[in-house]
């Protein structure tokens, strides 16, 4: 601390200059303190956003899995058929030609 400034501070005009800049200091502060309230809002906000935009990802794809592609799986399984070669549209022997048809070209045929 300067002792500069209290001798300073016995005049009258220095006194008033020193409040004037006391009064636009604290003005400053109060603008400075709503802009940081505005941007701790802006930021809760975002991370909320980015919360839930992750949580979508994640969920999403969860969602549509069980309820539309399970289902549209599960009527298109009578199209495929199982591991025993029972059931669906090809049997287990039909495919075993058509892989000898690819294995040995066209003379299977």
């Amino acid at each position: 601390m300067s002792f500069g400034i209290l001798v300073d501070m016995d005049t009258h005009d220095t006194y008033e200059e020193m409040v004037a800049l006391l009064r636009q200091n604290n003005q400053l502060l109060g603008e400075a303190v709503q802009l940081l309230r505005r941007q701790e809002r802006r930021e809760r906000w975002g991370a909320a956003a980015r919360t839930v935009g992750f949580l979508l990802f994640l969920i999403l794809p969860i969602i549509l899995y069980y309820y539309i592609f399970n289902n549209v799986l599960g009527a298109m399984s009578g199209l495929v058929p199982s591991s025993t070669g029972e059931g669906g549209a090809f049997d287990l022997e039909e495919l075993q030609q058509l892989l000898e048809v690819y294995q040995g070209g066209l003379e299977g045929v």
